[in-house]
C-alpha cells in the first residue's frame, strides 16, 4: 500500500513538473516580442541612470553593460548618441570608457566622438537573446522528453 501511495505521489509530481515546463515553453514563444521590448526598455533605463552615484546598487548592472560594450565593441543601444540622454556626465563630450579601446576603469572618459565604437549594441543583444531563447527551449524540450520517458517506463 505504501508503494502505491509513493508511486501516485511521484507520478503526480512528475505530471505537475511536466505541465509547468510545457506552460513555460509556450509562454516563451508567445511572449517573446514582449520580453524583447521589456529588455530594450530596461537597457534604455540603464543607459540613462549609468554612473549616478546615488544608485550604487546598480553598479553590477553598469559593469555588465561595460563588459558588453567593451567586448562586443559597441556603444549604446543604437549608437554613441544615445549617451546624450545620460544626465550623470560632467560634460556633453563624455561617454563611457567602455565605448572606446580605453583600459580605464572609470565610468566616463573625455574622448573625441570619432574614437568611439560606432555600432550600437542592440544587434548583438538581439542575437544573444535569440540564441538563448532557442537554448532554453531546447533544454526544456529535452527535459520534457526525459520526463515522458521516465513516466511511462
Amino acid at each position: 500500500m505504501e508503494n502505491k501511495c509513493l508511486l501516485v505521489t511521484y507520478m503526480s509530481f512528475q505530471i505537475l513538473v511536466f505541465v509547468t515546463l510545457m506552460a513555460v515553453s509556450v509562454l516563451i514563444f508567445m511572449k517573446k516580442e514582449e520580453v524583447h521590448n521589456q529588455w530594450n526598455n530596461r537597457i534604455d533605463e540603464v543607459i540613462s541612470e549609468y554612473g549616478n552615484e546615488s544608485l550604487a546598487e546598480q553598479t553590477p548592472v553598469w559593469n555588465i553593460l561595460n563588459a558588453v560594450q567593451h567586448n562586443m565593441e559597441c556603444c549604446g543601444r543604437y549608437n554613441v548618441t544615445q549617451w546624450e540622454r545620460n544626465k550623470n556626465k560632467e560634460n556633453s563630450t563624455q561617454i563611457p570608457c567602455s565605448c572606446t579601446k580605453s583600459s580605464l576603469k572609470k565610468w566616463f572618459c573625455d574622448v573625441p566622438r570619432n574614437s568611439t565604437y560606432s555600432m550600437g549594441c542592440e544587434e548583438y543583444l538581439n542575437t544573444w537573446f535569440e540564441n538563448n531563447v532557442l537554448n532554453l527551449t531546447a533544454i526544456t524540450i529535452s527535459l520534457l522528453i526525459t520526463q515522458v520517458r521516465v513516466l511511462f517506463s
